[in-house]
């Protein structure tokens, strides 16, 4: 609902006017896939969840989305990425977005890290996913860190390429 429209008295009754937005209509709204992915190599992971959604506007999107690894494959290596994202990232570093890992499942975090985050990749179509803790640096998390039943629950706004 808009706020009221006043009139040019003061002493007149407000005039309320409201509006309806429908979403789809305005942003537009969709579906993807999420995936697991080693930077160095993908590998072929099999899943028991895969969800992902998104709406985008402004040149930003909005995105949730789980993913639950049933199947790790053995020659995926490098830094875990989530993979599938409905869009490339802006050029404009890593981090060109807000992104939280609001849960994970089958992490084996570094000594000293007990969190999980995710930044956005530049100018790809992934989420780096690190971890962190208190008074260390943030770092990315390596395949070897996740097992045949990871998942990752994510959610955030990314700026589009």
């Amino acid at each position: 609902m808009m706020p009221p429209v006043w009139g040019p008295l003061l002493n007149q009754t407000p005039v309320v006017r409201s509006i309806t937005v429908r979403s789809s209509s305005v942003f537009p709204t969709g579906s993807f896939t999420p995936t697991i992915i080693g930077q160095t190599t993908p590998g072929t992971q099999t899943y028991t969840e895969q969800y992902g959604r998104y709406m985008e506007g402004g040149g930003w999107f909005l995105i949730e989305g789980r993913v639950v690894l049933s199947n790790k494959d053995a020659a995926m290596a490098g830094n875990v990425n989530i993979g599938g994202l409905p869009f490339s990232t802006v050029n404009s570093g890593v981090n060109s977005g807000a992104i939280v890992v609001h849960s994970y499942d089958n992490v084996n975090l570094t000594a000293g890290y007990a969190q999980v985050g995710a930044l956005s990749r530049s100018n790809l179509a992934a989420l780096l996913i690190v971890e962190s803790g208190d008074n260390v640096a943030a770092q990315a998390i390596g395949a070897a860190a996740i097992a045949n039943n990871s998942g990752f629950a994510f959610g955030g706004w990314i700026r589009r390429a």
